[in-house]
């Protein structure tokens, strides 16, 4: 046997191979060559077998993306004299602009440019377009260029992640992306991915093309829930999107106030948690949104309550509400809103509840065993003068006969005139 060294970088040596393998009818394996012999042999030979196979069943075409061999597979896209595979598929169902996306991007423009392609809106095995792929690729500028192709149009392709293109494009934050999308006239922006509408997501993850999908007449998503059960204004307050979550409270549009996510909170306890009272007012404008029997928590806390704890100056404008009707229940833990203003010290506005004959209250005893008025007295005793707080109690409940009668000096009198009070396992004489 004879043997033969061949270098393949020769050109020369590569050609003799070449004639020699062609006129014994043996066929010469192309796919081992590297870039610059590959690129000599489909230039400078007659051959033309571009639809030959490896044994990973990939023709030449997608062999040289595979291998990012741009020079190469410029030269394959070039050839219109014969049929290149450019519409063929592998394996995986995936189109060689798919495969381009992945490990040659310098070329996909000139297979995008290509008459004779036609597989733009193909999925593979596990139903991603090209858009998703150029997306999931980071291949930003070429997703663009795709989402403002007219060929393109499978938009509402759900991939197994459960996502279509623009919901991805959200999730990675590319917002020229997504307005490169929303800004074709057939694509259907109501569909619902994971229970969660295209208006979520942007809240999440894109907020600076919110007000795109806002605008959209065909957006209908505006009271789903997602998987928390939130609604799309508890996730613009949960983000801190407090502009945005203005914008949402007070668009008719949206009406799912008494939506209440897993934590227990409805949007309105939730702006109250987070302090955000122009959230909060924005709300309370609507004359829509009962703040009533159906507001509460899940630890039954009502607005009120919710806005003593964190967002004291929007009290007021839930206790002006003619809908509120929580003024009397109490929470998991036996408080009374009048509980709540004295702990928190929001003495103006405990006076304002002991005040209010819609509140009747006094009565009740919390978990430490205490009425709302031996809280006061409590928090007269720790120098925190609630003597306003204590005469409107005392008033309410007929202990006085008419308010601000009892003075300071009352409370500090000798052992003769003073009474025992109990907070919790501390017991204090006043």
């Amino acid at each position: 046997m004879t043997s033969i060294s061949l270098s393949l970088n020769n050109f020369d040596q590569l050609t003799q191979l070449f004639n020699i393998m062609t006129i014994h009818n043996i066929k010469f394996d192309i796919f081992s060559l590297d870039e610059k012999p590959l690129l000599n042999m489909i230039t400078k030979t007659n051959f033309n077998d571009f639809l030959q196979v490896n044994s990973s069943g990939k023709n030449l075409l997608f062999h040289t993306l595979g291998k990012n061999y741009p020079e190469v597979a410029r030269v394959i896209l070039s050839r219109t004299d014969v049929d290149i595979g450019l519409n063929l598929l592998n394996t995986e169902n995936e189109s060689v602009l798919m495969y381009a996306l992945q490990y040659c991007p310098t070329v996909v423009s000139e297979i995008m440019a290509r008459e004779d392609f036609i597989q733009w809106n193909c999925v593979n095995i596990r139903n991603s377009t090209a858009l998703h792929f150029a997306i999931f690729y980071e291949r930003k500028e070429l997703a663009v260029s795709i989402a403002r192709n007219s060929k393109f149009t499978n938009f509402n392709q759900i991939f197994d992640h459960d996502r279509t293109a623009l919901n991805m494009a959200l999730r990675q934050n590319y917002p020229d992306v997504a307005r490169a999308i929303l800004s074709r006239t057939d694509v259907d922006i109501g569909l619902n991915t994971r229970k969660a509408s295209l208006l979520i997501y942007a809240l999440q993850y894109c907020p600076t093309v919110v007000s795109e999908i806002m605008a959209r007449e065909d957006f209908t998503q505006w009271n789903c829930v997602n998987i928390e059960n939130s609604t799309a204004l508890h996730i613009a307050i949960d983000y801190g999107r407090k502009e945005l979550a203005v914008s949402i409270a007070r668009n008719p549009k949206f009406t799912n106030f008494n939506q209440v996510l897993n934590s227990g909170k409805t949007a309105l306890h939730f702006a109250l948690a987070k302090n955000y009272p122009e959230v909060a007012h924005a709300i309370l404008s609507r004359t829509d949104v009962d703040i009533g029997l159906n507001m509460l928590t899940t630890n039954n806390d009502s607005v009120l309550i919710y806005a003593l704890w964190k967002c004291p100056e929007i009290a007021p404008e839930i206790m002006a509400r003619e809908d509120f009707t929580q003024w009397n229940c109490v929470n998991i833990k036996n408080t009374t809103v009048l509980h709540f203003a004295i702990d928190y010290e929001r003495k103006e506005l405990a006076v304002s509840i002991a005040r209010n004959p819609k509140f009747t209250n006094f009565n009740h005893v919390d978990n430490n065993g205490d009425t709302a008025l031996q809280v006061a007295l409590y928090k007269f005793n720790k120098d925190n003068n609630m003597m306003d707080v204590i005469n409107e109690i005392m008033y309410r409940t007929n202990i006085l006969k008419k308010p601000s009668f009892i003075e300071p000096s009352f409370i500090e009198s000798s052992n003769n005139n003073s009474f025992e009070i109990t907070r919790g396992s501390k017991r204090t004489r006043v």
